[in-house]
């Protein structure tokens, strides 16, 4: 609003006119042109200038558009407004001239109140304080008495005055004969009058059985309309509840085949857990079985290795003997006669040499039995090192095995206790609907037996409304026939009495006719 007004004051540019190029010459008829001013610009430049004028020219009309609707719209507004705090005030000033009025009235009604109860006290007090004394007594009764003669007097000259009207009329023949007349034409009119009276009960009697027709025909059609629009509503009801079932059938059905494929996954899981069992054993057994050939296959290898060094060795010594030996027998061969003296001697050395042999190869079984030794013990040594690492490394592998063991059973039993889980709310989502099944049963049938209820009490009241239409019937027929009676018994004193009146010369123009009063007395 505030641009749109800045935009209002601004000063308005004058508008430019187009410069006229023609121009007079000097000669009659003569005129020129002025040259167009060469542009500076390229055509490029000038055509963007022209597309950012034309968007600026199209960005400032929408503003206003966008403007002259903000206005447009809040001086609506205004106006919406405006009326609406006029028909609150109007609204507001009437009611609190209503309420003034009222207040006004209770305020005069109470004072009015007031002022009778004061004025009743006071004629109270009044009375109460001036006592009659025994003068005002006589003389109030002595005008009692006054007023009753008076009254008495007044009487008794009513009385006589009718009296001698009486006779007048009994001795006025002119007068019986137009008492007469007028009566017979009174009569005559009553006749008319309860005839018509008769016809428009008879109306009124058929416009009203007309009126129940017609509207148990309504009821009728309003009930058939209304039993097919409940037997629509129930069909789409039923449909809907047919829908709803099949949903939650489909729904129990996938429920089913869910729980089914819980318990293979469940009987997987505890197949693929014996599984790992079993492996866990066979991979015990196989790793005791190894232990056992590898403690086995280092013993023989230690023992086989034992035996071969010691026969090794004792060829070796037997060889290095026979040798020593064999050069021994040839050196004794060969001087034989040398050394026949010398035999003994030799024997001897021999025996001493043999001697030292066996105790050199004593020496020798000592060393390679501390050899042995050493070596036994440098292989129980290397095998209680390879045992001890062979035992971390089982350890470690037990350790991961068990872990793997471990997270695989964990991961099993949180498996089945998902699946145990995801059973308990099928089985509660199974009675839930189960539950809702057997209400909607039994809501539908409490809805049939309202049905019934309400049908039975419809025709009921149906049936009533016969039994009420049927007895009214009766009543108004029981009753045309005593007003018929009556009217007949009437008639029959009429004629008594207007032939007693004809024969007693008695008018009773200013009497009641007894048919009118019969018909007033039923009716």
């Amino acid at each position: 609003m505030l641009a749109s007004t800045m935009k209002m004051l601004e000063p308005v540019q004058p508008v430019r006119k187009p410069r006229c190029r023609v121009v007079r010459g000097t000669y009659p008829n003569s005129f020129g042109h002025i040259a167009r001013k060469t542009c500076t610009k390229p055509g490029y430049t000038m055509y963007q200038e022209s597309v950012l004028r034309y968007r600026q020219y199209a960005e400032g009309k929408k503003e206003d558009t966008f403007i002259q609707t903000l206005a447009t719209n809040h001086i609506s507004w205004e106006e919406i407004t405006e009326k609406k705090m006029v028909d609150s005030a109007v609204k507001r000033k009437v009611r609190c001239k209503f309420e003034e009025e009222e207040k006004q009235l209770e305020e005069r009604q109470l004072r009015l109140k007031k002022l009778l109860s004061d004025e009743e006290n006071a004629l109270l007090n009044e009375i109460e304080s001036v006592p009659f004394t025994i003068e005002q007594q006589k003389e109030s009764m002595r005008q009692r008495a006054k007023q009753l003669r008076e009254k008495r007097e007044e009487e008794r000259q009513k009385l006589v005055q009718e009296k001698l009207d009486q006779k007048f009329r009994l001795e006025c023949d002119p007068l019986r004969t137009a008492t007469s007349k007028r009566l017979v034409q009174e009569i005559a009119e009553e006749h008319r009058r309860n005839s018509n009276k008769l016809e428009l009960i008879c109306k009124e009697k058929q416009m009203v059985d007309g009126i129940f027709r017609e509207m148990n025909k309504k009821e009728y059609q309003k009930m058939l309309e209304k039993e097919e629009k409940e037997n629509k509503e129930r069909k789409a009801r039923n449909k809907e509840v047919a829908n709803v079932l099949r949903e939650q059938m489909a729904e129990l059905e996938e429920n089913k085949r869910r729980e089914e494929k819980l318990k293979e996954e469940e009987l997987k899981l505890l197949k693929e857990q014996a599984i790992l069992d079993e492996v866990k054993e066979k991979r015990d057994l196989e790793e005791k079985r190894r232990l056992q050939q590898e403690t086995r296959g280092i013993f023989e290898k230690s023992i086989k290795e034992k035996l071969r060094r010691k026969v090794e060795d004792e060829r070796e010594e037997l060889e290095s003997d026979i040798k020593a030996l064999e050069t021994l027998l040839e050196k004794y061969g060969e001087e034989e006669r040398q050394k026949q003296q010398r035999k003994l001697e030799c024997q001897k050395e021999t025996q001493s040499y043999l001697k030292y042999v066996r105790s050199l190869l004593a020496e020798e079984e000592a060393r390679k039995k501390e050899m042995e030794r050493m070596i036994h013990e440098d292989i129980e040594k290397q095998w209680q090192k390879r045992l001890k690492q062979w035992r971390l490394d089982r350890e470690m592998r037990r350790v991961l095995m068990d872990d793997v063991l471990r997270i695989r059973s964990r991961q099993v039993m949180d498996k089945l206790v998902a699946i145990n889980t995801e059973r308990a709310e099928a089985e509660k989502e199974k009675d839930q609907l189960l539950g809702e099944i057997e209400r909607h049963k039994e809501e539908e049938a409490e809805e049939i037996q309202k049905e019934r209820q309400k049908k039975s009490q419809y025709f009921q009241d149906l049936r009533g409304q016969i039994e009420f239409n049927n007895a009214n019937q009766e009543v108004l027929k029981n009753l045309e026939e005593e007003c018929y009676k009556k009217e007949l018994q009437a008639e029959k004193e009429l004629k008594a009495k207007v032939e007693n009146l004809l024969k007693s010369n008695v008018s009773l123009c200013d009497q009641e006719h007894p048919l009118r009063r019969a018909l007033s007395q039923v009716c």
